[in-house]
Parts: C-alpha cells; structure tokens; sequence
C-alpha cells in the first residue's frame, strides 16, 4: 500500500532488509520507508540508517499498531511510525508533506 501511495510522489525502490544496508551504502534517499511488519530488527535497521544517512527521513510503517515499536523507532531516529492500514488518499498527502519538509515531527501519525 505505501508503494501505491508513493508512486505518483516519488521514484520508488522496494528492497529487502538484508539488501537496505548494501543500498544505502551506496546511494542517497530522501526518505526511506521501513515496513515494520517485515523488518526483524527495526531500531538497528533505523541506526544503521542514521548512521548512513543522517538527513534522510526515516519513515517506520506497520499495519498493527504497537506502541513499544512506535517508541523504539522514535528513539532510534524514525521521523514518523506511520499506520498503513490508512486510505492511499491519506497516507499519500502525509508522505507529500514528509517529503516537502512541511512534516510537524511532534505530530505522531498513527
């Protein structure tokens, strides 16, 4: 579904976790969407991230809403945690504002 949201706003890359590290490693992004549902280690993919790409906005998705994953993202260095069972409507006008920088990142989205 984030795909699909995305797609109209941005050039999108899906990839795996194990291929997430390789990639950013070798290219640059403007936000990266983690997709917690599939994701085994979210806050040590976010850190290695950071690490990385200290700029990039780092966008945690997760169909189930869980809040010790919510709070473990935040602290990790995740803009947002994000609930992607959102209309396509509503999660691309959140991405929209993400990515022109208009994100109020006190605003919890989920």
């Amino acid at each position: 579904m984030l795909t699909e949201a995305l797609s109209s706003l941005a050039t999108v890359t899906v990839i795996s976790e194990n291929e997430a590290i390789e990639h950013i490693m070798q290219l640059s992004y403007d936000m990266i969407l983690v997709d917690a549902t599939v994701v085994r280690d979210v806050p040590s993919l976010i850190a290695h991230i950071r690490d990385r790409l200290p700029e990039a906005n780092v966008i945690v998705g997760a169909a189930d809403l869980n809040w010790e994953m919510a709070r473990a993202a935040f602290q990790a260095g995740a803009l947002d945690y994000i609930d992607q069972s959102r209309s396509i409507r509503e999660l691309r006008m959140l991405l929209a504002r993400i990515l022109e920088g208009q994100h109020d990142p006190f605003a919890l989205s989920i």
